[in-house]
């Protein structure tokens, strides 16, 4: 269950990266998007997803999105905690920097990932957060753009609407794998525990053609409702695993302006 967990922010949640430097701790942000989420498994809750997108102001083109993923207290057989930091392009979600720090075994270790430019390569690191000693380095040459990190879910928010299917390659523990996503679903109606009515979404669906097609318990196959509107909020997201699903469910949200598609004309109404 551990390892299914730590796989959710990759599902939910990039296309290329830049060897660009940013100073994240000190550069200048105004917060534009809070999304909170329940992680639930069977009816059982098992932690919280954040997601925050913020305007680098010294770099109008850019967003930071940090995602922070924590399970719920005193749970027997799981303890997550992360942060992950991705520096994107606002157009399209093309990313330039991921930063990941990971809790494993009650340690934590950072995944820090640079994409060299000018030489088609990418370099994957892991170190230990505390000391900072150097665990694993790969040197990984790439032929196509790839996803990676938590830049993934603005990937689907761009292409919620595009009708198309899409095959694209995963950056995952240092290898990369294909995802094919189907953006062809039709637009429905689905409801959400903390919102009084169906929530208009498109829908998506994916699949994940890792090495044994079952990483981690994973069946392969993951489904997204994304919010049919200019905000392009996901609002919910299931998960196939070998025991079931894990539901991934929009809670709170700060987006100024923004309030969830919910008029009725021809779509089919489903209920998660």
């Amino acid at each position: 269950m551990k390892k299914i967990f730590v796989f959710v922010w990759f599902l939910i949640l990039v296309i290329g990266l830049s060897g660009q430097d940013f100073d994240l701790e000190n550069a200048e942000t105004r917060l534009e998007e809070k999304f909170v989420y329940n992680v639930s498994w069977t009816f059982i809750h098992i932690g919280t997803i954040t997601l925050i997108t913020e305007r680098l102001i010294s770099y109008p083109k850019l967003l930071k999105i940090t995602m922070d993923i924590k399970t719920a207290p005193l749970l027997p057989f799981i303890d997550i905690d992360e942060h992950n930091v991705a520096i994107m392009q606002y157009s399209d979600g093309m990313t330039f920097y991921y930063y990941g720090k990971v809790k494993n075994d009650g340690k934590f270790s950072e995944i820090i990932i640079h994409f060299i430019e000018s030489e088609n390569f990418t370099v994957y690191e892991t170190r230990d957060y505390d000391d900072k000693k150097l665990i694993r380095r790969d040197t990984i040459r790439y032929e196509e753009p790839y996803l990676v990190g938590t830049s993934l879910i603005n990937y689907t928010r761009h292409c919620a609407d595009s009708g198309l299917i899409k095959t694209v390659f995963t950056l995952l523990g240092g290898k990369f794998y294909p995802t094919t996503l189907n953006f062809c679903g039709p637009s429905e109606f689905i409801d959400i525990d903390n919102y009084e009515e169906p929530i208009r979404c498109f829908k998506y669906t994916g699949s994940a053609d890792w090495e044994g097609n079952a990483t981690a318990g994973l069946s392969g196959d993951f489904t997204g409702w994304i919010s049919d509107d200019d905000g392009r909020v996901v609002i919910f997201s299931e998960m196939e695993i070998l025991l079931g699903s894990i539901d991934i469910e929009l809670v709170k949200w700060y987006k100024p302006g923004w309030t969830p598609p919910t008029s009725k004309s021809i779509f089919t109404q489903t209920k998660k």
